[in-house]
């Protein structure tokens, strides 16, 4: 406590890591007196309390930074990711995923939970989320680690690959907050779906000239080096030549190893220009 000539002031200055992050205080009239043991004891107590406040919102604000990095990353696989609960609500979806429930071919929303067209793979899904929780791996339990979907299209099926969810919150803080617990994580893969690689990260990444990342991004999405050259208006040749400077800047020799490397380098679900 501090004497000003006209009031008393008192209050604390709360770190974490070194790092000043609160400072509080309070002001008495000089005419008031001093501040008493009691009123000493009340701001020791405040500051406690501060403290630990201070330490949820650090805390909070750390795995806020991590479910964002989660997300980006997640955003980039080239397959859908959905969280389920054990009723099948999705909880959680990234970009492919959305996607996929746009198509709605084979895979959709009903009230709010993963529907899957074919009854039988329905089925499966059904017994997963339940039996999500009480597992540790898909291998722990007697169902499926993989199943596929037949869609209504005719298209080729989507193939379903899971694993349990790790659930830190308690059930009681579920309840209060009002908070699905998810019970499961669902990879889809559409064969149907193309590579898709962003033309920016390949000549930033590899090095690669306009030419050469235009024919690397015809490989990945499958096309054979005649339809790129049409596609590009160039002769075999000059595709040739890009190709085998491709090679040279990503120490490859193979297409499939050039396309293998590419995809490896986690360039994928980044956006095209």
């Amino acid at each position: 406590m501090r004497d000003f000539g006209l009031f008393y002031t008192g209050g604390s200055i709360l770190e974490s890591d070194g790092i000043s992050a609160i400072t509080f205080g309070v002001i008495r009239a000089k005419d008031e007196g001093d501040f008493a043991d009691e009123h000493i004891s009340d701001l020791k107590n405040l500051s406690r309390h501060m403290h630990r406040a201070l330490k949820v919102r650090q805390t909070i604000e750390s795995r806020d930074a991590g479910f964002a990095l989660v997300k980006s990353v997640s955003d980039r696989a080239p397959y859908s990711i959905f969280v389920l609960d054990e009723h099948l609500k999705v909880i959680e979806g990234n970009s492919e995923a959305r996607e996929m429930l746009e198509d709605s071919d084979g895979v959709s929303l009903n009230q709010g939970r993963l529907w899957l067209s074919d009854a039988m793979a329905r089925q499966r899904l059904e017994a997963i989320a339940k039996l999500g929780r009480h597992v540790h791996t898909a291998e722990d339990s007697n169902l499926p680690a993989s199943f596929a979907v037949n869609r209504p299209s005719g298209a080729p099926p989507l193939w379903v690959s899971w694993t349990p969810a790790v659930d830190t919150s308690s059930p009681m803080t579920a309840i209060l907050k009002g908070v699905a617990r998810p019970a499961v994580i669902l990879f889809i893969t559409d064969a149907r779906r193309e590579w898709r690689i962003s033309h920016e990260a390949l000549v930033r990444h590899f090095e690669l000239t306009d030419r050469e990342a235009d024919l690397v991004s015809g490989l990945v999405r499958g096309e054979t080096l005649e339809q790129i050259c049409d596609l590009l208006m160039i002769t075999q040749n000059t595709a040739k030549t890009h190709l085998k400077r491709a090679f040279q800047k990503t120490a490859t020799a193979r297409q499939a190893d050039l396309v293998r490397y590419v995809i490896s380098a986690h360039l994928l679900r980044m956006p095209e220009d």
